[in-house]
């Protein structure tokens, strides 16, 4: 069934609303309900049945695994998939993908150096105003101290005020 950004009466479905909003309508039981997805080959909305959708998420798409030793398999009994996950609960729940038959670590946290926009004055913790005043001394600055080494070890300096303050993260 297609159909271009409507309700699907009476089954239980998703659609996109207004604004691009997610709804649903319909009974939160049985086995009728829909997802909407739109299909970018077809350029337009289509249904798409619950449990199929489901089932393919058993068979074709990645696991995610919570354990406190290195997986081996899926836990079904499966051989791994590169994309699968594993979250280490020995290690604080650290994150890992599966790659070409490893397991790589997920980094973690916002790269030094990267400039946010917030609509608050006040400055988010581990973020310096982006106002072209030096980087402070002091050993938690010095990973964005050597990065703005070649600008004289200035902060970019960015408009401010209004809704548009500019953070850059250290």
């Amino acid at each position: 069934m297609s159909y271009n950004n409507t309700e699907l009466k009476g089954n239980g479905s998703f659609y996109t609303g207004t604004g691009g909003k997610v709804k649903y309508t319909g009974s939160l039981s049985g086995d009728r309900n829909q997802i909407v997805a739109f299909d970018a080959a077809g350029g337009q909305y289509k249904s798409v049945d619950l449990s199929e959708m489901l089932n393919k998420q058993n068979y074709d798409f990645c696991e995610s695994l919570v354990d406190s030793s290195r997986p081996s398999k899926r836990q079904g009994g499966e051989a791994l998939k590169d994309g699968d996950l594993w979250w280490d609960e020995s290690n604080d729940f650290t994150g890992y993908v599966r790659y070409e038959d490893d397991w790589v670590a997920i980094p973690t946290g916002v790269p030094v150096g990267t400039i946010i926009t917030s609509v608050s004055a006040t400055e988010p913790g581990g973020y310096l105003r982006c106002d072209g005043s030096n980087v402070p001394s002091g050993s938690e600055y010095a990973k964005l101290s050597d990065m703005l080494s070649g600008n004289d070890r200035k902060l970019p300096n960015l408009p401010q005020g209004g809704i548009n303050f500019n953070y850059i993260k250290f």
